[in-house]
């Protein structure tokens, strides 16, 4: 979880120069921090890098589809309807939904920012798992 902060700062640099973008607090950065991140899969978020300075310069959060998973459910929660949600969160995903992306401006138009800013890179050592984030190089890095 040591790229947690610098992931929210790369945000709010990328999202800076959309209209009506509100940059977040430091408050509202540990909020999400709290909140969200114990429920990623590492193995479906990329990092992209900079290897000088260990700055983050993109970064790719995907989650595996909940479609069928709300669909069997059948949108009730309760009595056993989360049990669906959590198969679906923890087993191999067939599909998957890139949920939040950022890069860097200075980055947007570089190999490395388009990598990060489709949410996964081509890993040639895992050709049977197309859905899983991979190596561009040595810039990205897995975990956090």
């Amino acid at each position: 979880m040591p790229y947690a902060r610098p992931v929210f700062h790369t945000l709010n640099a990328a999202f800076a120069p959309l209209y009506g973008f509100a940059q977040l607090t430091e408050k509202q950065i540990d909020y999400y921090i709290n909140m969200y991140i114990p429920m990623l899969r590492y193995d479906l978020v990329t990092l992209i890098v900079r290897e000088e300075d260990n700055a983050v310069v993109g970064f790719g959060i995907s989650l595996p589809n909940l479609s069928r998973a709300l669909q069997k459910a059948r949108g009730h929660m309760l009595p056993f309807g989360w049990i669906h949600l959590l198969k679906a969160l923890k087993s191999k995903p067939k599909v998957i939904d890139l949920y939040l992306t950022g890069v860097l401006p200075e980055y947007q138009s570089t190999p490395s920012g388009l990598s990060a800013g489709s949410g996964a890179c081509p890993d040639r050592r895992n050709a049977h798992h197309p859905y899983r984030p991979g190596l561009c190089r040595d810039m990205v890095h897995r975990g956090w």
